[in-house]
């Protein structure tokens, strides 16, 4: 079998800090005459207002691919229907424009996510919070919305309607409910939604007993079993602009991570940000100060067996830096064989980038 090396820079709205790297198979080779030899299959579209990406080992026939890309496409389909604010119809956006406070039954994935997102917060003590749309609305930081900077009257005002204390979300006899004890308190999961498309597509793949693939929507990725010759799926991690540049629209991977039966998530401040009277901030605010937290943290990739939690945490760990990651990564496993976490650091203005490794595995040529 003929391999090349291809790097991909994922287009998507979100700019994401990943870069994958995949092997292409152009031949192969000991498959008896006749039948149809396993190969790695590409597909891709679009979701949640940016890309997603597919590779899976399989059959490459064009009915067996129509066939799973209808079933990837039926699994988004159901994720957008619960999650996208873009979408007035979906579960969250009914919710947040429905009745303020009480309690309400809700689908038993939104619950768990919710839950999820409420235990990131508890863990980082309100820094990150499923409540902190009204912050993110403020400086545009929502789908389509033009970016600003709001003066602090208004960062005050919008810090009042923030409080992920006063959301609880749990299973009750086989059901889900959400209960919100004061008002107005409005949702916002953007920052683990395509993470937990990528997890609930990974699961549909396996479902289809197509256990060896790769899932990637807006950059954050899972990984199971291995491309043909039993080589473990690439992913490579940007290397964000020197201190004092802008970033390129052209991306090149810093270094590759190999990934199997696990998943990376990547938060940058480089990308999305607002910026005016020489003060820039970042998309992941400090939901507890609405504003960006004084550590210079670059970037955060997080490795975490499941790509919902390792999309909530990359954010999270953005606004928490090195210095509290260990401690939240605790509280969702066992810090190197479970959960890890890899900063990239800027050492000052015109600094060089220096990683901090908590819990990352060494790579080969560390």
């Amino acid at each position: 079998m003929s391999v090349a090396l291809r790097v991909r820079a994922v287009r998507s709205r979100r700019w994401p800090a990943l870069v994958a790297l995949t092997w292409v198979a152009t031949g192969a080779a000991g498959c008896e005459q006749g039948a149809v030899a396993p190969a790695i299959v590409p597909l891709g579209g679009e979701t949640m207002g940016t890309t997603w990406n597919v590779r899976y080992v399989g059959d490459p026939s064009p009915g067996a691919v129509h066939a799973t890309r209808r079933a990837i496409e039926a699994v988004l389909g159901e994720v957008d229907a619960i999650f996208s604010t873009w979408n007035p119809a979906s579960e969250i956006s009914r919710l947040n424009a429905g009745s303020p406070v009480g309690r309400r039954e809700v689908s038993a994935e939104f619950g768990r996510v919710l839950a999820l997102s409420l235990d990131i917060a508890t863990a980082t003590d309100g820094a990150y919070d499923p409540t902190a749309r009204p912050l993110l609305q403020l400086f545009g930081f929502t789908g389509g919305a033009e970016h600003r900077m709001p003066d602090a009257g208004e960062v005050e005002a919008a810090l009042a309607r923030v409080g992920y204390r006063d959301v609880h979300c749990g299973p009750e006899d086989g059901r889900w409910y959400l209960t919100v004890d004061a008002a107005p308190r409005t949702l916002e999961l953007s920052s683990i939604a395509k993470g937990w498309g990528v997890e609930r597509v990974s699961r549909a793949l396996s479902a289809l007993g197509l256990t060896d693939h790769f899932v990637e929507i807006g950059g954050e990725v899972q990984a199971a079993g291995r491309k043909p010759g039993g080589v473990d799926w690439l992913v490579g991690i940007e290397r964000p602009p020197e201190p004092g540049h802008e970033a390129s629209v052209l991306r090149e991977a810093m270094l590759a991570v190999p990934l199997r039966d696990r998943a990376i998530a990547t938060s940058g401040s480089y990308r999305n940000f607002v910026e005016a009277g020489g003060r820039r901030t970042h998309h992941v605010v400090d939901a507890r100060t609405g504003r960006n937290p004084a550590h210079a943290t670059v970037s955060v990739s997080v490795l975490a067996p499941g790509c919902g939690l390792a999309d909530g945490l990359a954010t999270a760990l953005l606004v928490v830096g090195p210095a509290g990651a260990r401690d939240v990564l605790a509280r969702f496993g066992t810090v190197g064989s479970d959960v890890a976490a890899l900063f990239l650091v800027a050492d000052g203005p015109g600094g060089a980038i220096r990683t901090v490794e908590i819990g990352w595995p060494q790579l080969a040529g560390d």
